[in-house]
């Protein structure tokens, strides 16, 4: 007779004249917690399978922890990539949002129209991008395109990541002026 192994703790096998019915097969099992009782006289390839047994299981509690551990860690930068993409997402609504009250409010005059519509157009493009990538994204973590790492020059990623901000610099400070 012998008893499942509880999380927690290294298991304990405890030998008892009564086994693990007795008062103090109970009395061990209820204090120890991790523990199988046998009963003596046990022979020793019982004591032996009771050991392995209860390390086996020991260790299957240890890989499932890991991997509640790791899934709890893949929860965590899922919840900071959509905070993340939320904040990208909307970063380019406002100046949206903007022209729209500009345009319904009949704040702009006719030569106006032109530049807030252009603004608009390509805060839209952005988000058409933004929304492309993320549907990449999908495609590459559920399997259907894979990514084929290769080498860049660092010189051209670093121009177009400048160009990237002076190009949003300019229609933000544009914005700004044709408002005021």
């Amino acid at each position: 007779h012998d008893r499942q192994v509880r999380p927690g703790g290294l298991p304990i096998v405890v030998l008892t004249r009564g086994g693990p019915d007795s008062p103090v097969g109970l009395q061990a099992l209820a204090r120890l917690g991790n523990a199988i009782a046998l009963e003596r006289p046990v022979r020793v390839s019982t004591l032996v399978a009771a050991t392995r047994g209860a390390l086996r299981q020991r260790g299957q509690q240890y890989r499932i922890r890991q991997q509640f551990e790791a899934l709890a860690e893949q929860d965590r930068r899922k919840d900071e990539f959509l905070a993340m993409l939320a904040h990208e997402l909307r970063n380019p609504l406002a100046p949206i949002r903007h022209g729209v009250q500009l345009i319904r409010g009949g704040l702009l005059d006719r030569e106006q129209l032109p530049w807030i519509s252009g603004i608009m157009d390509r805060q839209v493009d952005h988000l058409t991008r933004l929304v492309d990538d993320l549907l990449d994204v999908s495609r590459i973590t559920s399997g259907k395109i894979r990514m084929e790492p290769k080498p860049l020059r660092l010189d051209t990623v670093m121009n177009a990541a400048v160009e990237t901000v002076r190009r949003s610099e300019e229609h933000t400070s544009e914005l700004q002026s044709h408002h005021d």
